[in-house]
């Protein structure tokens, strides 16, 4: 099916494409392609979270040093 839709780029793209629409054939080879993308996005939604948190305790931190700034919080 790749190549039915691909045969018309693959003069532009030399003879790459039909390695990879053989890999992209095979339901295994799919299946482990599909699990590393799921792998990627699952790493780059915890990096973002992280990020986040650090942010926030960030925020946090700034907001005890206005307070002790203006004696507003005790330690």
């Amino acid at each position: 099916m790749f190549r039915v839709f691909l045969a018309p780029f693959t003069p532009l793209l030399g003879d790459l494409p039909y390695e990879y629409i053989s890999v992209l054939e095979n339901r295994e080879n799919l299946s482990k392609l599909i699990r590393r993308i799921e792998e990627l996005r699952d790493k780059i939604e915890e990096e973002k979270k992280k990020k986040k948190k650090v942010e926030n305790m960030m925020k946090d931190k700034d907001k005890k040093r206005w307070y002790q700034l203006f004696g507003l919080f005790k330690k």
